[in-house]
């Protein structure tokens, strides 16, 4: 795998998720609803296919340690958060073909399986003091359903950086002397 093309990729949805985060700020007093942009969690769960799952663990755990010293600081929260999400994402995903609808609701329930982790550890450290239905009605309900046209937008660049990678193998593929489509076995 192609390291630039990966590192991109995660810098794009990071940076998108940053620039969303200026736009819609967090009102961290659960006032008011919460919008979490969570593309670059979007972009772990579609890249489950791509990796082992010990590459993955480590990359789930350099993005949310990258997010927990960058924007929230929920003392590894969301590191943690995204490391059982990974996890849990890693051995559904197997159970679910390529289509872009099987995509959405798998990165869907990603985001909600990452949202309950994070609520259930926040409330057990005694971070947040918010009972379930206040965490459902002023977090998680604007954050799933705001991250749905991003999930679109995530599973396309996904699809373009797959579309790198078969494009790069054609091309190391060409230059080899035995070419495989002509190998007989």
């Amino acid at each position: 795998m192609n390291i630039k093309v990966h590192g991109a990729f995660f810098a794009i949805c990071f940076l998108t998720d940053t620039l969303l985060g200026i736009l819609f700020p967090v009102d961290t007093s659960f006032l008011t609803l919460v919008f979490i942009p969570q593309m670059t969690l979007a972009g772990l769960i579609l890249s489950v296919n791509d990796m082992n799952l010990t590459n993955h663990l480590l990359l789930a755990m350099g993005l949310g340690l990258w997010i927990d010293f960058t924007r929230y600081g929920f003392e590894f929260a969301t590191t943690f958060a995204f490391l059982l999400t990974v996890l849990v994402v890693h051995i559904w995903s197997k159970h679910m073909s390529e289509s872009i609808y099987e995509r959405v609701i798998l990165v869907v329930i990603g985001i909600f399986v990452n949202e309950w982790i994070l609520y259930f550890f926040l409330t057990l450290t005694g971070t947040i003091r918010l009972d379930m239905v206040e965490w459902l009605s002023r977090r998680e309900f604007l954050t799933i359903l705001g991250n749905v046209p991003l999930i679109v937008a995530c599973i396309y660049l996904n699809d373009f950086k797959e579309g790198q990678f078969s494009k790069q193998d054609r091309v190391k593929r060409a230059k080899e002397k035995v070419r495989w489509m002509n190998v007989n076995s």
